[in-house]
């Protein structure tokens, strides 16, 4: 079973930089089997740091969802809908898929790792 991106276009004014915690909140309220669904990862939304803690949506921001290809149904209810994002509102667009390839650099903002305890 091949893993996929969904993107969805994002347009809206501002959201806030640390918007993670909102962002799945937001997700999990349309889509509530998602918020247990370990295998999903869900993306920060990338924009231009205005200060203030504030990112501006810009036409490349998107939601990006990470699954198993199988699994793409369960997202797609998320087009067409308004999340609110701590007081900032974002329009859901219309979902693209990308297959994920091989590369040889990559780049996170941020990485979480779990600890296993034991080892």
């Amino acid at each position: 079973m091949p893993v996929v991106d969904v993107q969805f276009r994002i347009t809206g004014k501002l959201i806030p930089f640390d918007h993670g915690y909102h962002l799945f909140s937001a997700v999990s309220e349309v889509i509530p089997e998602l918020h247990n669904y370990e295998e999903a990862g869900l993306h920060p939304i990338s924009g231009r740091l205005i200060g203030n803690r504030s990112l501006a949506i810009t036409e490349k921001s998107s939601l990006t969802i990470r699954l198993p290809s199988e699994q793409i149904p369960l997202i797609l209810p998320l087009a067409g809908k308004t999340l609110q994002l701590d007081g900032y509102s974002v329009l859901v667009g219309v979902p693209q898929t990308r297959v994920l390839t091989p590369s040889a650099r990559l780049y996170s903002r941020l990485v979480v790792i779990k600890r296993v305890h034991g080892t």
